[in-house]
């Protein structure tokens, strides 16, 4: 039923006919709608499960303890699938399409190279001031890097720590070498 639903609101996305839009708006609530209630008897089934087992525990307190914490506790998240080209991934397998994925997507062979630009040294500095300026724009709950920093302990981070960052950049700029974790992503698996 799911994927019958997805279908229809792509549908819906595509088609310009207002009477047609109508039509398949309506197919697609009846739809969502007998999802909701198998859903709906799934979990009162659950519960009633549950329930029957507190019926059966009244004499033997752990037992209907354990019945009401599990009738208290929330479902874990479903392990994230990702289907590739062979079919259905779970683990490592994950990682090695998403990474073969953003490949294709972000290497391309007849792409240009970026020119090199020698290192020298800056009339204007990076001051620890633009970094902590700079350091406001990250955005809250973002994953972290290889450092383990989240953004908001870096915003509300002392001068101290900009200043070190400006050094680092400032260095950067006038040599040429950087910290190999600069170049460094990590790429997380995000479960909706």
């Amino acid at each position: 039923m799911s994927e019958a639903q997805k279908k229809i609101r792509l549908d819906i996305n595509a088609t310009k006919d207002k009477g047609r839009r109508q039509e398949l708006r309506k197919e697609r609530n009846k739809l969502l709608s007998e999802i909701h209630k198998q859903l709906a008897k799934e979990e009162l089934a659950h519960i009633e499960e549950l329930t029957e087992e507190i019926e059966k525990c009244k004499n033997d307190s752990t037992r209907m303890f354990k019945a009401i914490r599990a009738l208290k506790s929330t479902k874990p998240k479903k392990k994230l699938i990702v289907e590739g080209e062979k079919g259905i991934a779970i683990s490592e397998q994950q990682a090695e399409i998403v990474s073969k994925h953003f490949q294709k997507i972000f290497h391309q062979d007849d792409q240009e190279e970026i020119p090199y630009i020698q290192p020298q040294y800056m009339k204007h500095l990076f001051t620890a001031k633009e970094v902590q300026e700079a350091a406001k724009t990250l955005g809250n709950n973002k994953s972290t890097g290889c450092d383990d920093l989240k953004a908001e302990l870096i915003k509300c981070s002392p001068i101290i720590v900009f200043q070190e960052i400006a050094d680092i950049l400032n260095h950067m700029a006038r040599t040429g070498e950087h910290p190999t974790e600069i170049k460094q992503g990590i790429l997380v698996l995000k479960q909706f």
